[in-house]
């Protein structure tokens, strides 16, 4: 009986936090944003504990996830499209959409829908596990629930506004599901380094929440998605250029696989072998040879080229890109390299030749 109501307590909250999502949803049915709001912020909650007393029970399973997936769409997504729904439905129109006003409410709805396909999404994507790759569901439901809370005059100001209203649909919805890398706030320690961007942004959101009090959190997560977006293109810009471009090779005698940069390979059936190619602190000096479906190697583009051209393995399938490195570091690789157990086999001559440029 205990080990019954153990197991269950995660998914005990996580209804609680679907039960919030329907009330809050209601709310906004009858025109009520601020208890609407609250309730999606009390949703926030019960999802937060979900996950956490499901970790520290060890409870975890895969009802429990999609059961999450559920609830969240709806107190993260129904419900903030249903209080713009509310929105829409008292604001001025122009004179040229007044036809429409019993339609256009509807058009809400659509992220919804993209909140939906958001969650799905996460739920398959591997790369999300210490950052989110597009914006968080809660935080769009927080977007809207602050913006309509707390400056619900300055919409309703002008007829006009519905079109910029009915924008702001468009471009959130599009944001939950973009393809743009944004941090999480999730410490693995205190210290500044490596936390800079958590702790900018959390400081300048002080100023904003004692200034524009239950509206700050619209610019908050405004804000949230243009620090990500910037730290992503400095990202990009100190990244080192790529000056070659080599072949993707796949042996599938010795199972190799060769991923781009930045990736994370997956097991092959085939494989005895993953080689990820990037770069480390002093030039990526790690090869495994001998692995399981879980297996994982790293080695420099030059290195490679060497390895399998020693072994006569130059079959190769796909791109990517690689980047130089010093002839120290590859000197450093290479001391690494021959302390490994080498590939031993071939890969077989049926695979069509290509040789590397």
């Amino acid at each position: 009986m205990a080990n019954f109501i153990t197991k269950n307590i995660p998914n005990t909250i996580t209804c609680c936090n679907l039960i919030s999502g329907c009330i809050a949803t209601s709310f906004a049915f009858v025109n009520r944003p601020e208890l609407a709001l609250l309730w999606i912020i009390i949703g926030a909650v019960f999802d937060f504990f979900d996950g956490m007393s499901a970790r520290l029970l060890g409870v975890s399973s895969p009802i429990g996830k999609e059961l999450d997936s559920l609830a969240d769409d709806i107190t993260f997504g129904v419900a903030p499209a249903t209080m713009v729904f509310a929105e829409l439905a008292v604001m001025d129109y122009p004179a040229t959409l007044e036809p429409l006003r019993q339609y256009l409410p509807y058009f809400a709805y659509i992220m919804a829908a993209f909140s939906a396909l958001r969650l799905a999404k996460f739920n398959l994507d591997t790369r999300q596990a210490t950052s989110f790759i597009g914006l968080p569901t809660p935080a769009n439901a927080l977007f809207w629930g602050s913006l309509i809370v707390g400056a619900r005059d300055l919409l309703e100001a002008s007829p006009y506004n519905v079109f910029i209203v009915m924008a702001m649909v468009l471009l959130t919805s599009y944001i939950l599901i973009a393809e743009i890398p944004m941090f999480a706030l999730k410490f693995k320690n205190w210290g500044w380094k490596g936390n800079e961007v958590k702790y900018i942004f959390i400081i300048t959101c002080i100023p904003l929440i004692a200034f524009f009090q239950l509206s700050a959190f619209a610019i908050i997560i405004a804000w949230y998605v243009i620090l990500s977006v910037c730290v992503n293109k400095t990202a990009k810009k100190t990244a080192p250029a790529t000056t070659r471009r080599h072949r993707n090779t796949l042996c599938r005698s010795n199972g190799i696989i060769f991923a781009g940069p930045k990736t994370e390979a997956t097991a092959h059936p085939y494989a005895n072998i993953v080689i990820i190619q990037g770069k480390g602190e002093s030039g990526i000096t790690t090869v495994l040879t001998k692995t399981s479906q879980h297996g994982t190697a790293i080695i420099h583009h030059t290195l490679l080229l060497n390895l399998l051209g020693n072994k006569g393995c130059n079959k190769t399938l796909c791109d990517i890109q690689t980047d130089t490195q010093s002839e120290k570091a590859i000197r450093r690789s290479q001391q690494t390299v021959e302390r490994q157990q080498p590939i031993r086999r071939q890969c077989p001559r049926r695979i069509r030749k290509r040789h590397f440029s």
